[in-house]
């Protein structure tokens, strides 16, 4: 199993979430190779926009056998938390939702509690999360099983971590044998075979090369 989570931050209106939706669609329908792999459920494509787009585009996502995730979920349960996105929210509308991501951390100060406490309220709600983080003194909850790696120098820059030292740093986490491990940082079409040819790491989240259909949909086609 192969993962492809796209993370679009906070990029796109609708319309230009829409358009995008039926360009990568587009390429994957005339693709009969990547078809049987996510009907056989070989291949998940997750993609993740911002709050406000998630229920306009859940129909065009679901009925093309994409997955639909959420960038952030609240670490409170539903009740008076304005401006809040509870997990209660969440619930019937997105798979998945990512949890640690540097970003996160960085800008809105996320401790290890608060991520715990997220991981805890999106499987409460069915959401499946998709934990992130970019070092192995991070702490990563018992409950977490999909696992990004996401060194914050790779982020965005064009620096992707070389793959050797992607392998290693997953040794020295200790994972579950079940556990899904993924690489983020940089993923392009140029780089990306290089990560997909390791069995150890199972996939991308995806940001900046998200944001094109051809080119995320150029990585796609390569499992």
């Amino acid at each position: 199993m192969k993962y492809f989570i796209a993370n679009w931050k906070t990029y796109k209106s609708l319309g230009e979430a829409e358009t995008w939706i039926d360009s990568f669609t587009g390429k994957i329908r005339a693709d009969q190779k990547l078809l049987d792999r996510l009907n056989r459920d070989e291949v998940k494509i997750i993609v993740c926009p911002p709050f406000p787009l998630l229920y306009p585009l859940k129909k065009k996502i679901t009925e093309n056998n994409l997955l639909l995730g959420a960038q952030n979920i609240s670490h409170f349960d539903e009740g008076p938390y304005t401006g809040e996105v509870s997990g209660k929210n969440l619930q019937g509308i997105a798979d998945y939702v990512i949890v640690g991501h540097s970003e996160r951390r960085r800008y809105f100060g996320e401790s290890d509690e608060i991520l715990t406490k997220k991981i805890n309220l999106s499987l409460k709600y069915g959401l499946q999360p998709i934990f992130c983080l970019d070092n192995a003194n991070q702490p990563i909850p018992n409950e977490a099983k999909i696992i990004a790696y996401e060194p914050a120098k790779a982020i965005g820059t064009g620096d992707n971590e070389p793959v050797e030292n992607v392998l290693s740093f997953k040794k020295s986490l200790d994972l579950k044998s079940t556990a899904i491990f993924l690489y983020g940082g940089s993923v392009n079409e140029n780089n990306a075979r290089d990560y997909l040819s390791q069995p150890e790491i199972n996939g991308f989240l995806i940001s900046t090369a998200s944001l094109d259909p051809l080119s995320f949909y150029n990585i796609v086609s390569l499992v």
